[in-house]
Formats: C-alpha cells, sequence, structure tokens
C-alpha cells in the first residue's frame, strides 16, 4: 500500500461528513475528529467537524472543556518546533490537565497520549507508561506554586486594600 500524504485523507472525511448535510433524508455525522499525522511533508494535525468543514492547526484540543486545553496551547506552541519528543508529551499533559473539572487530578487510568512522526508508527502511551511523564508535571507545579503564593500574600493574611 502506497502512503498517502495526510491531508488527502482528512478531504476524504470532511467530504464523506459533508454528504449528510446536503443529502434530504441523511443525518449529519454527530462528530468531530482530530486527526494526527505525518508524511514525506513533514507532521500534520486536523480538526474535520461534522459540517465537512476542516481545519489545520500547530496545537488544537476538541471536546467538552476544550477551550481551556487551547488556550494553554496558544501560549506554548510556538516553542513546539524545537522542543523533543518528552517536552511535547509534557505539554500535552499540561493542556490536558487545564481541561479537568475542579477537584479531578489528571492521573494514568485517565489519560492516554498519541503521537506519530515521519517513518514511524503511531504510537499510544498509557497506564505505566505515562505515569513518569504525569509524576514530573506534578513535581514541576508544587515548588513553583509555593513560594509564588507567598509572595503574593500580604502580611498578617489581611486582604490588601488600595485607599485614594
Amino acid at each position: 500500500m502506497t502512503p498517502s500524504q495526510v491531508n488527502r485523507l482528512v478531504v476524504q472525511v470532511a467530504d464523506k461528513s459533508q454528504v449528510g448535510t446536503i443529502r434530504v433524508g441523511h443525518r449529519p455525522y454527530g462528530i468531530g475528529l482530530l486527526v494526527a499525522g505525518a508524511d514525506s511533508t513533514g507532521p500534520h494535525l486536523f480538526e474535520t467537524q461534522p459540517s465537512g468543514q476542516y481545519f489545520e492547526y500547530k496545537a488544537w484540543a476538541i471536546g467538552a472543556r476544550s477551550q481551556a486545553g487551547r488556550t494553554y496551547l496558544e501560549k506554548h506552541f510556538e516553542a513546539f518546533a524545537a522542543l523533543e519528543l518528552d517536552e511535547l508529551i509534557s505539554h500535552a499533559l499540561l493542556a490536558l490537565r487545564e481541561t479537568m473539572a475542579t477537584g479531578t487530578e489528571l492521573t494514568s487510568a485517565n489519560a492516554a497520549i498519541g503521537f506519530v512522526s515521519e517513518g514511524q508508527a503511531f504510537t499510544i502511551m498509557e497506564n505505566d507508561a505515562i505515569k513518569p511523564y504525569l509524576d514530573a508535571i506534578k513535581k514541576d507545579e508544587v515548588p513553583a506554586a509555593a513560594p509564588a503564593a507567598a509572595a503574593d500574600a500580604p502580611a498578617g493574611g489581611a486582604a490588601a486594600m488600595d485607599e485614594e
């Protein structure tokens, strides 16, 4: 089988989705897809929508509560091209953590990471394989958060007020 370019496959999926929106008696697909791939032109990330529209991104998140993840990715995506795989995985987990409901912790039981590159098959990391990455982002947040919080807090625990 000859490898296809990622964008051609995405166009085929989008066209299939779009047919359901224009034919009477057909229901449109009710799902968007996030498609990652790599070909001779480099890595690609596409979102397809049920309407048949598709968009290419450098970094993106879809689904419930995805806006917080997109905000994180927008702030950091310019550095992604220069990073190694381990650093990219950490950023992906940090973005995913932003989407979690209050009081919910990101764990190896509720997270998985997938990656692909030219010459390497799609790989999914789950459970014990992502545990070291999760531990690393937990270690980074605790020491950094404690001194910053202490420096920002007013002396004596009282709220600071501006007087005119």
